[in-house]
């Protein structure tokens, strides 16, 4: 396989982990506060959504120059942020569009990986702390999407288990 279509079939299985995910939740689950973050489930969904929309496709445009993630997304108010935007753009989504509201955000992340050149794959950019973790573009779709991915779906889980 190209990086390319390492990278497409690895945001296409977290889109099917997140339609199992999302179609094995009730409504009522949505308000349940999270044992582990300051988030709601629906909050939950929503920051998975946000960062297929907004974060992944910024690492990416760093990576192709070469710059880190702005700092501020690492800070104690950084991470307020994200807690509170999360649960603000989560109540703007009704339940049953979940789906459709994440299926928009990956379209649009496939169809900026599609536009990655076959020089480009090795670019880099840098996590925010406390990770401080330097990933290439290929690692970005290969290893952070699922692993952010896989970190939410368990606090879900776990939450509503």
């Amino acid at each position: 396989m190209t990086n390319k279509e390492l990278a497409i079939a690895s945001v296409n299985t977290v889109r099917g982990q997140f339609h199992l995910l999302v179609n094995g939740l009730k409504e009522e689950h949505l308000s349940k506060p999270s044992k582990f973050t300051k988030r709601t489930i629906r909050g939950v969904l929503a920051h998975i959504i946000i960062a297929t929309d907004r974060a992944y496709p910024m690492l990416l445009e760093k990576a192709k120059k070469s710059k880190p993630m702005p700092l501020f997304f690492g800070t104690a108010l950084g991470h307020y942020f994200s807690y509170r935007y999360s649960e603000y753009a989560g109540s703007r989504i009704r339940f049953g569009e979940m789906i459709g509201t994440y299926e928009k955000a990956h379209e649009k992340l496939v169809q900026l990986i599609v536009k990655i050149e076959d020089d480009e794959w090795q670019l880099t950019t840098k996590l925010p702390k406390p990770s401080n973790r330097s990933l290439t573009i290929l690692e970005l779709f290969t290893y952070q999407v699922p692993h952010h991915f896989k970190v939410h779906r368990d606090e879900i889980t776990k939450t509503i288990s």
